[in-house]
């Protein structure tokens, strides 16, 4: 069983291109669904947290990323300027193979909260 939903994206997509919204429990509005439009039983669509649902499982380059980050969170370290240290003295290098700085420690975390991988868009890495 993988540990992410690789049908989620074509799921929303086609939903939307429907016109319809997903509801609790996977049906969609506008069928003779429990729940749909003409049943008292109607539900908000499942608020999913992109985080919550990837598209993929994590590369073993994120796997570290995220040990390290443990890491350093465990000693309550939280301080961009720390953190960004506490990663070029134990974790791994910034994904172009460079020490880490705070831009580019901002820039990964941006790529992984809008659903890429850490390497996307980093010369040598995935595209």
């Amino acid at each position: 069983m993988p540990d992410f939903n690789p049908h989620l994206r074509a799921h929303l997509d086609a939903a939307a291109a429907q016109g319809d919204a997903p509801l609790a429990g996977g049906s969609v509005r506008g069928g003779a669904n429990k729940g749909d439009a003409s049943s008292i039983e109607t539900y908000a669509a499942p608020q999913l947290i992109r985080w919550q649902t990837r598209p993929a499982p994590p590369s073993e380059y994120e796997n570290a990323l995220g040990d390290a980050l443990e890491a350093l969170f465990s000693r309550e370290i939280y301080d961009l300027d720390a953190i960004v240290a506490g990663l070029n003295e134990s974790g791994p290098a910034a994904p172009d193979g460079e020490p880490w700085t705070e831009a580019s420690f901002q820039a990964a975390m941006k790529r992984l909260g809008d659903g890429h991988t850490v390497e996307d868009g980093v010369a040598g890495g995935a595209s």
